[in-house]
């Protein structure tokens, strides 16, 4: 029941066999089972791409003192994924990358308020608002404790005096954004209300040849044109687009 044309892809497959659940979702219950940690991990690209990446961070601590607080964080994480590429099976990078993410709390390891550590955090720095993400401090953190369980998963990360926030697990920002976009067909004199919606918006997960199971994930970036109105086009707002258009391609 699974296609199997030349050009058939691993998301070919997926979307076949979850139709397939659904059909017969009436007779079986379908459950994933979670773990923690990560068996191996592919950095795409190539070495001299972080290196180039490295080199931009310093940028940021010109914009104020958050930017450059982050500025931080961000150098030291590219730092240790570009000495992944240099001691791939070092102790230290093993360790680096067990490090990522440790989650604490309600639905976590321990009760008590829901949190995120390790250096995944530098990458959750301001909300949708542009304010900076409350970090907990370690005299809240000791108010979290309920006879030490989840202590562990709470310890502040600190990489080369380094160190590395501890946020609320619902303060995460949206991995995706929104933006509003006007589409003028002049061909059919119609003006469409539409919002972009574009970002990280999922996993690719894909199967090793050595395996042949869906062993491998892969962050996937998308975008979509959402189209939330219809309306005839207002020609005197066409002829502002146009002048503006004029502006745009004339040569001084």
């Amino acid at each position: 029941m699974l296609p199997d044309f030349s050009t058939t892809t691993d998301n070919d497959i997926s979307v076949a066999a979850m139709v397939m659940m659904a059909t017969t979702k009436a007779y079986f219950e379908y459950i994933v089972l979670c773990g923690c940690g990560f068996p191996s991990v592919t950095l795409v690209g190539e070495r001299e791409d972080w290196v180039k990446l490295l080199g931009k961070l310093p940028k940021l601590a010109t914009f104020g003192d958050e930017p450059a607080e982050w500025s931080k964080l961000l150098v030291k994480v590219v730092e240790k994924m570009i000495e992944t590429f240099d001691r791939p099976d070092d102790g230290d990078t093993k360790e680096f990358w067990m490090k990522a993410v440790h989650r604490a709390g309600a639905e976590a390891s321990g009760r008590g308020v829901d949190t995120l550590s390790g250096w995944i955090t530098a990458f959750c720095f301001w909300d949708k608002e542009g304010k900076m993400i409350r970090q907990y401090t370690d005299e809240n953190i000791k108010l979290f404790s309920f006879d030490g369980e989840g202590d562990e998963d709470r310890k502040r990360l600190v990489i080369d005096d380094v160190v590395f926030p501890i946020i609320r697990a619902k303060d995460v920002p949206q991995a995706v954004v929104e933006v509003p976009v006007k589409v003028l067909d002049t061909s059919t004199m119609l003006d469409y209300d539409t919002t972009v919606i574009a970002g990280s918006v999922g996993m690719t997960a894909t199967a090793s040849e050595s395996k042949g199971v869906f062993d491998t994930f892969q962050p996937r970036s998308g975008w979509w044109m959402l189209l939330d109105g219809v309306k005839p086009i207002d020609h005197e707002e066409l002829d502002k687009y146009v002048d503006i258009r004029r502006e745009e391609v004339s040569v001084p």
